[in-house]
């Protein structure tokens, strides 16, 4: 019987790429964005392509109560059961808080990033039987915190509690939970990144060249079906969380300090 993954996000970048892969093990897709039109092609790129099982498409706002609720009551329908909850949905901005104009602009990436990723679990948990996994995408500013990132930062590591409470509350359910903390990937959000990145983060980024997001969803997802709970697919990040872990906190934060970008005076 073939299995279904609900991804969040699923039209481009890292969720297209894991529905790509997950297609091809003939799993059924239903795939969540804003941009209707950009779902309707990435349906129409996976329909062309190996692998067996139905692909539905639903565009919503993961951060919009209304949008999210009415998505899984009119679109999950004639679903029974998920078994693969991707939660992928994600922006990036880069400033300094104190440049931030307004208010709603600071809370933008907590509602996408957090409160979005938790509405969308909330909501699959009717859905989630025995055996079924959880993948919540995370990033290696959810490990540390980067200047200029403050925001994302601050959602990504609120993720990465969030999966890990879920983790304990879903031990009796048989419920596999992971968490997924990879570093830069060659997607169009980090091409956006890369556009708006102001010039002091850009003259001493200390990042190397994005890693290929088939790449990084296959090692995703190869480690999620190993049943893995932290995975951590890039060197760089590994490198900082082995900094974090091993040396006295004192010296790992001077470290850090050092290796990342500091915003003018």
């Amino acid at each position: 019987m073939s299995k279904t993954a609900l991804i969040t996000g699923g039209s481009s970048g890292l969720g297209f790429e894991m529905a790509r892969q997950l297609k091809a093990q003939d799993h059924n897709l239903i795939l969540l964005a804003r941009d209707k039109k950009k779902l309707e092609s990435a349906a129409k790129i996976l329909a062309s392509e190996a692998g067996s099982g139905f692909i539905r498409t639903i565009a919503c706002d993961v951060s919009d109560e209304d949008s999210i609720e009415a998505c899984f009551k009119a679109g999950l329908y004639e679903t029974e059961n998920i078994d693969f909850l991707i939660v992928n949905a994600g922006v990036t901005s880069i400033d300094l808080l104190s440049d931030y104009g307004e208010l709603t602009a600071i809370t933008r990436d907590l509602k996408i990033n957090l409160l979005g990723a938790i509405a969308t679990t909330y909501l699959c948990l009717p859905y989630l039987r025995s055996g079924s996994r959880i993948l919540f995408v995370s990033s290696g500013f959810g490990v540390v915190g980067a200047p200029g990132y403050s925001l994302y930062c601050a959602s990504k590591a609120g993720l990465n509690n969030f999966a890990d409470a879920m983790r304990r509350e879903l031990l009796p359910r048989d419920i596999n939970i992971h968490v997924a903390c990879p570093g830069d990937i060659d997607t169009p959000m980090y091409a956006s990144e890369l556009e708006v990145m102001p010039e002091w983060i850009r003259e001493k980024m200390g990042r190397g060249k994005p890693a290929q997001v088939d790449s990084i969803a296959k090692t995703i997802l190869k480690k999620c079906f190993k049943n893995q709970y932290m995975i951590v697919p890039s060197l760089d990040v590994k490198g900082l969380m082995l900094l974090q872990k091993f040396l006295p906190r004192q010296l790992a934060t001077r470290i850090i300090d050092n290796l990342f970008p500091r915003p003018p005076k």
